[in-house]
């Protein structure tokens, strides 16, 4: 009789036990793993409109930076500059005959001749250094190799400069390859994605811990 009752107390334990480890009102609710499921296709469908309305700038073709042309003693150098569109007045170019940098400006408009050598085409007619504008530069004897203009307030503060290589039928490519810390870290996207690995692993690893105190018990 009193083997059966302390059977009985034994089993009255255990039942209780489990039923502290798996309460009720837990009962029926997703493991771990169920919500690791859940959780990870809820970031697949939250990041896939992300993902699918960048533009695929690995394999879609961009203009040239800019185009070269000779003919008639000039060289014309297509414009397809990106970013921003300074003023005119703030546009410069390096003289070769003089070792100056004058100003493009009072050069706006007009046909290059031995005696104005430099003049630039306002295709847009903004008074800005545009995407669709277009240098003229003078080399009768084809003696040039590269021009260079600069942006700036003064030829004493310039911000920026480019070197344009004059050779026929030249297209300077739109760019390099653009490097994969810089898409992973600084483009918009990459930097949801690497949040939201961290946040995939940081819940993966309170589920195992949690699951090995559970088992432990």
């Amino acid at each position: 009789m009193a083997f059966a009752m302390v059977g009985q107390v034994r089993t009255e334990s255990l039942g209780l036990s489990r039923q502290l480890r798996n309460p009720p009102w837990m009962r029926g609710r997703p493991g771990p793993t169920v919500a690791m499921k859940a959780f990870v296709a809820m970031a697949i469908l939250l990041l896939f409109p992300i993902l699918a309305s960048q533009p695929a700038a690995a394999t879609s073709p961009c203009m040239p930076i800019y185009i070269v042309y000779y003919s008639d003693s000039t060289w014309t150098i297509d414009l397809h500059l990106r970013g921003g569109t300074p003023p005119l007045d703030h546009v410069w170019y390096w003289s070769p005959w003089n070792g100056t940098f004058e100003s493009i400006s009072p050069h706006v408009g007009r046909v290059p001749t031995p005696v104005e050598r430099v003049t630039f085409t306002d295709r847009e007619g903004n008074r800005n250094l545009s995407a669709s504008d277009a240098l003229h530069v003078w080399d009768g004897n084809r003696s040039l190799t590269n021009f260079t203009i600069a942006t700036g307030t003064g030829p004493s503060t310039l911000d920026s400069r480019l070197d344009l290589r004059l050779e026929i039928g030249y297209a300077e490519p739109c760019g390099p390859p653009v490097p994969w810390w810089y898409v992973i870290f600084l483009e918009p996207v990459g930097v949801l994605m690497v949040a939201l690995v961290l946040v995939l692993v940081v819940l993966l690893l309170v589920l195992v811990h949690r699951r090995r105190r559970s088992r432990a018990r």
